[in-house]
């Protein structure tokens, strides 16, 4: 049986592996379809879809996109629009500006605890300037503030993003602007942090998808959103959400994952939609 996954990282934002490795993974994995997702930005594409080409494997473009609903973080995986769409370019360009803002904010806040970063160093250690969170907890490692990555957000970056509110767009705004463009918009790995209202309010802003297929969801979520995206017309959606920077990580491609007729239906509704708005 052919199995798609939606939901994978790559070095072009936080992952661990280049795009023409995560490509080689996915296929020794048996993954037929797949979707990168970096975080606000699709540069892996420019490797990744000749790898995929030469694999074999279906290849569909895709995001994350860090937005805000209610003042906290809310990911929203945006599916079928390339890189050079006016719209993608237009947000992704604001988004890195955005990510850019917070890791200087974070850096203030770091230096109340005493740990002097500047921005540069966290610049140096991603090596491109699509900042998050974890490029800070390198440059920390880097520095020797922290002996690992877990013990950056475990003792400073966790607690410390908690004071600031999400300086993201609003999930509905970008849900809407997506939808408008002719792409199809995904609530990510939705876990237990949203209620059954604030899945409809995003469906009343446009929201087409969920993704129930995840590694932080039990069978018990995924019967539930399977039965939420059944009430609210939703497409279902999942994914490994590989990263890489974990020793376990490469067991889930191949293993969280949609099956066939899944990840055909999500598919033909990308094709679906894109064909009328595309």
């Amino acid at each position: 049986m052919r199995i798609g996954d939606f939901h994978i990282h790559t070095r072009a934002s936080d992952g661990a592996h280049s795009p023409s490795d995560v490509v080689q993974m996915a296929y020794e994995a048996g993954i037929s379809w797949m979707s990168i997702t970096d975080h606000d930005t699709m540069a892996a594409y420019a490797e990744a879809i000749p790898a995929a080409e030469a694999a074999g494997i279906g290849l569909t473009y895709g995001v994350e996109l860090s937005t805000s609903l209610n003042h906290k973080d809310c990911h929203l995986l945006v599916y079928g629009m390339a890189p050079d769409h006016p719209v993608m370019l237009e947000t992704l360009e604001s988004q890195k500006s955005i990510r850019y803002n917070r890791v200087k904010a974070l850096l203030v806040l770091l230096n109340e605890r005493g740990i002097d970063l500047r921005i540069e160093d966290v610049v140096a250690s991603a090596g491109h300037l699509t900042l998050g969170r974890v490029h800070v907890a390198n440059a920390m490692v880097e520095a020797g503030v922290v002996p690992t990555l877990r013990a950056a957000f475990d003792q400073h970056l966790s607690a410390v993003a908690r004071k600031t509110p999400s300086p993201f767009p609003s999930t509905q705004d970008i849900i809407a602007r997506f939808k408008d463009a002719g792409a199809v918009t995904v609530l990510a790995h939705p876990g237990s942090l949203y209620s059954f209202l604030d899945l409809r309010e995003l469906v009343s802003a446009g929201l087409q998808g969920i993704e129930v297929v995840h590694p932080s969801h039990d069978v018990t979520l995924r019967s539930k959103y399977i039965e939420y995206a059944r009430m609210c017309g939703l497409v279902v959606s999942g994914g490994s959400d590989f990263h890489g920077t974990k020793p376990d990580d490469r067991s889930l491609l191949g293993l969280v994952a949609l099956h066939e007729t899944e990840s055909l239906t999500f598919l033909e509704h990308i094709e679906h939609v894109c064909d009328i708005q595309g």
